[in-house]
């Protein structure tokens, strides 16, 4: 996670092993830092199922040299890595991907329709989730929900999101643990890089 100038400090933020660190640091104004992941819960309380046309993420502003205060280090985890097909979202070229194995093609080519026509009912919620990349900039962006329930067409906007990556020099933060059951940070002797994944 990345702090834009002027947000608030890391040492301001309460970690504790109840919420994820990452959504503790974008719930303070953070962004997500070079490889991120956005998971959305589509949920319907109308008693019509309702119909997804398009999920669409898009770059609503870009920042090519942001000033950011720190960046704080994933914590390491354990569990299984990406499925073989999966949906990526490339910041850098506002492009919605779809990766196959170390194969990646525009969403929407080959007939790939894994996010139109899912249908959310009051009992089975949908769920859409893909790998954020943001490698040349600080970026603000959107996801627009288009929808269709009965024969009414609506439209959701989840906003708010942000994410940065590729900027040099931003002290890099780690987290480890208390015995009291919260996280700490501390610096950890390095910058970051302008070349993207590379922590300098």
């Amino acid at each position: 996670m990345a702090m834009p100038a002027g947000g608030k400090p890391l040492d301001s933020l309460q970690f504790t092993f109840e919420q994820d660190p990452r959504t503790t640091a974008a719930e303070a104004g953070a962004a997500s830092w070079e490889n991120g992941t956005l998971q959305l819960t589509l949920t319907n309380r109308a008693a019509d199922p309702l119909h997804v046309e398009s999920v669409q993420p898009r770059v609503t502003r870009t920042e090519p040299r942001p000033r950011l205060d720190w960046v704080l280090e994933k914590p390491k985890g354990c569990g299984g890595g990406e499925a073989q097909r999966s949906l990526k979202y490339d910041l850098d070229r506002d492009r919605l991907l779809i990766r196959e194995g170390e194969q990646e093609a525009p969403y929407g080519s080959g007939g790939d329709s894994s996010l139109s026509g899912l249908t959310v009912t009051r009992d089975k919620p949908a769920y859409v989730r893909f790998a954020v990349r943001s490698c040349r900039a600080y970026y603000e962006w959107v996801v627009d929900i288009t929808y269709t329930i009965g024969n009414e067409r609506l439209s959701h906007r989840v906003g708010g999101l942000r994410s940065a990556g590729g900027v040099a020099g931003v002290p890099v933060y780690t987290m480890t643990a208390n015995p009291d059951g919260t996280r700490k940070t501390e610096l950890s002797g390095r910058v970051t890089s302008a070349r993207c994944a590379s922590k300098g």
